[in-house]
């Protein structure tokens, strides 16, 4: 009997996991490190997106290529 109960449980557990491991919303990830088209289509993703490229020209910086001119809090 224990083991007819122990069998069931473990195959409604197995069949559980099977259902909800079917979905492919997983499959769908948002790529890292790309931009959208909602970031560049105001004006501060757009300022963003040039002081990051100017600041990335002029790495001089101790931290992860951090520029030393402040490029980064300033305006061009």
């Amino acid at each position: 009997m224990k083991d007819i109960v122990t069998k069931g449980t473990l195959l409604a557990l197995a069949l559980t996991f099977s259902t909800l491991a079917c979905k492919d919303s997983f499959l769908v990830v948002q790529p890292t490190g790309t931009l959208t088209s909602a970031q560049l289509s105001t004006k501060n993703g757009l300022e963003g997106l040039l002081i990051s490229a100017y600041t990335e020209l002029n790495g001089r910086g101790f931290s992860q290529t951090a520029s030393s001119t402040n490029w980064m809090y300033g305006s061009i």
